[in-house]
């Protein structure tokens, strides 16, 4: 099934949704919710900027926990307007959902929340009350999730338009690439951009991790020589929005600007690591969102994984390399397809809100880290990290 999700009114949530069964003829109904009078004072958008407010400068009407409102409002938002349909979905033998949300709705966390009702308490219910499981029957779960066989488990997909989505069922039976090989696209910092240092030991560790025959540094400059294809992309450095203009979203890679047309040039490349935050959306100001993660779908891209709001450049860093680790560890790794991708990624999730790394990374970490960083590789998840965690988000 389909949930395309909108909010014509602010206390609104419009729920569509599309059944359409194997061999089975399609259905179509809606349901509109009435949310709470305090949850309908707050767009996403603004929800968003609490969250993000967390790694502004301190000032007077800093709020050091906004971004546990924020996310405490956002599981209201699943409780009033999207569980009782999941439920209904359940009932009537749906298995998979593809959510596709609409204008400020894309800055929801969508997979904080699955992964939070359906398996073990992330970092924030220990400072903040978590819903009680009989109200989130039946059980959500990312790709990563319980096994389909278990019964009440609903697989999630998250989308960001129609058209992606129907980019992604083209794209479901392509078979998975038998030696997959990865594109970097990063930029050394300049040494006036201490900030951009992470970007540098990202960098450097991917390509260890990878090795000369999985990874390769490519630069996609119009009009330059062409580069060698690839399966996959990571790309490091900073979202920046010229003219506040979403359809301009790009990523910074030191004095360069990467927009999601190039992708183009790395041929079969269908999936992206996004290491990077402000990933497009424009403050909010129209209802603008992942600007630069959407637009990759309209690039032949079918699944980006980054983050929803601005984070720690040590905590972008050290999740993208976890990431990769889990991606590694699985049988072919980036050419492995979406549902391979969408697997790890829960996974590491899971992992990070535990407090522990994946197996075998904090090891290969401590051996790996660069030692002209300005700190020491941290033994165990950050709790800039885990702060973050909740705003990462898995698209395909």
């Amino acid at each position: 099934a389909v949930l395309l999700l909108a909010r014509p009114q602010p206390a609104r949530l419009l729920v569509v949704a599309l059944v359409h069964p194997p061999g089975g003829s399609a259905a179509a109904w809606h349901r509109q919710a009435a949310l709470d009078d305090e949850l309908g004072r707050f767009g996403c958008a603004t929800l968003n900027r609490l969250a993000r407010s967390v790694w502004a400068a301190p000032s007077a009407n800093h709020l050091p926990d906004a971004d546990l409102f924020a996310l405490d409002l956002f599981e209201r938002l699943w409780q009033q307007g999207i569980a009782p349909v999941v439920r209904e979905l359940a009932a009537a033998g749906v298995t998979a959902l593809d959510l596709v949300p609409s204008g400020d709705l894309h800055l929801a966390p969508w997979g904080h929340l699955a992964v939070a009702v359906a398996s073990a308490p992330s970092e924030r219910s220990a400072q903040a009350a978590q819903p009680a499981a009989s109200d989130t029957s039946p059980t959500w779960a990312t790709s990563a999730g319980s096994p389909a066989s278990a019964p009440g488990t609903v697989e999630l997909r998250v989308l960001p338009s129609v058209g992606a989505w129907w980019a992604c069922e083209r794209e479901a039976g392509a078979p998975a690439v038998p030696t997959p090989r990865w594109a970097l696209l990063a930029q050394p910092a300049p040494p006036e951009l201490g900030a951009l240092r992470w970007a540098d030991v990202e960098a450097r560790l991917s390509l260890a991790l990878w090795g000369e025959a999985g990874m390769s540094g490519v630069e996609l400059e119009d009009g330059g020589p062409a580069p060698p294809e690839a399966d996959a992309a990571l790309l490091i450095g900073h979202g920046v929005v010229p003219g506040s203009n979403a359809a301009q979203a790009g990523l910074a890679t030191g004095a360069r600007l990467v927009q999601p047309y190039q992708l183009l040039r790395l041929g079969r490349c269908r999936r992206a690591l996004v290491s990077a935050c402000l990933l497009g959306h424009t403050d909010d100001r129209s209802g603008e969102a992942l600007g630069f993660l959407s637009g990759c779908f309209d690039h032949r891209l079918t699944f980006t994984a980054g983050w929803l709001t601005e984070v720690p450049d040590q905590a972008a860093c050290l999740y993208s390399l976890a990431a990769q680790w889990l991606l590694r560890q699985s049988a072919a790794g980036a050419g492995r397809g979406h549902a391979a991708w969408a697997a790890s990624l829960a996974q590491l999730r899971r992992e990070l809100q535990c407090g522990a790394w994946p197996a075998g990374f904090g090891e290969w970490l401590a051996a790996r880290w660069p030692r002209d960083a300005m700190e020491p590789a941290p033994p165990s998840p950050p709790a800039a990290l885990l702060r973050a965690l909740p705003w990462a988000v898995a698209l395909g």
